[in-house]
């Protein structure tokens, strides 16, 4: 899915428009593809104890308790915002792309919400979406400024 909704989608977009591959957008289109599959990834943390119930295997079930599977998310998260900043320092990323870091309460927000209440699914799965619109929001703005 991060494949499909990130890499791959803005390699097509930009081979149809431009007919040729640039490596830039390739490297632009990981913090969104990682940032796609930590909504997944919170939506099946949430649904850990039920995955373990029902013998469903998950990345989260992967790896054993419910204290690992959220260190995996944040991991998921810290990769796509390291990787954003490398971006910026490379300069592929524009420096206005340094906004970000005002999305970042928001994932200890999440972190602390999925912590504390995880069964709180409609609150947690919003928090989780709009990382990844407003990173995705950051991200479009940050080219057109």
């Amino acid at each position: 899915v991060g494949l499909c909704f990130g890499v791959l989608l803005f390699i097509g977009i930009s081979y149809v428009m431009t007919s040729n591959f640039d490596l830039r957008l390739i490297l632009i289109s990981i913090p969104v593809s990682l940032l796609t599959i930590a909504v997944l990834y919170a939506h099946s943390f949430m649904d850990f104890d039920f995955d373990k119930q029902s013998g469903k295997f998950t990345i989260c079930q992967a790896l054993r308790t419910k204290k690992n599977a959220l260190i995996g998310l944040m991991v998921v998260y810290a990769m796509a915002f390291v990787f954003t900043f490398y971006l910026i320092y490379k300069n592929v990323l524009p420096i206005q792309m340094l906004v970000v870091v005002f999305i970042l309460p928001m994932v200890v927000k999440l972190y602390n919400k999925l912590q504390k209440s995880p069964e709180n699914f409609l609150a947690n799965f919003e928090l989780a979406r709009n990382i990844s619109l407003f990173y995705n929001i950051a991200l479009v703005a940050s080219f057109l400024l």
